[in-house]
């Protein structure tokens, strides 16, 4: 994570991101990080330059969903950029939040998967939270 976690603009977006990157753990934690895309010729083995990447803590799916979507925006990012959505809860991987803010994954009930390093991305993934439009 980079060490200064300081967002300096003036909309809500940084401080709720700022926030979540810096409080308390909670109950769900949602992976916040990007890269470059090699279609805009951009390195894409690490973060875009001026950009903070890091776990933000969450009470809930909802909100988990919602910090990624003000991340994707606050930083602009693309389909190519957006690599993070890693959820957990209580440390165990869960799902993932995908680019249009759906999150999906493995998650059966309350049940929840070991953490992997990477979820296969696979086609049986079931939509667990659908953020409303």
């Amino acid at each position: 994570m980079n060490p200064s976690l300081e967002l300096t603009f003036i909309d809500e977006k940084p401080s709720a991101l700022q926030s979540a990157l810096t409080r308390t753990p909670a109950e769900y934690a949602v992976e916040l990080t990007n890269v470059g895309n090699p279609d805009r010729r951009q390195y894409p083995d690490r973060p875009l330059p001026d950009t903070v990447c890091g776990w933000a803590q969450a009470d809930s799916l909802a909100e988990c969903s919602r910090l990624c979507r003000l991340y994707i925006a606050f930083y602009e990012l693309g389909g190519g950029n957006w690599s993070g959505g890693t959820v957990t809860r209580h440390q165990a991987v869960i799902g993932r939040v995908a680019y249009n803010g759906r999150i999906f994954g493995p998650i059966h009930g309350a049940e929840a998967v070991k953490p992997e390093p990477q979820l296969p991305r696979t086609e049986k993934e079931e939509c667990i939270y659908e953020p409303k439009r």
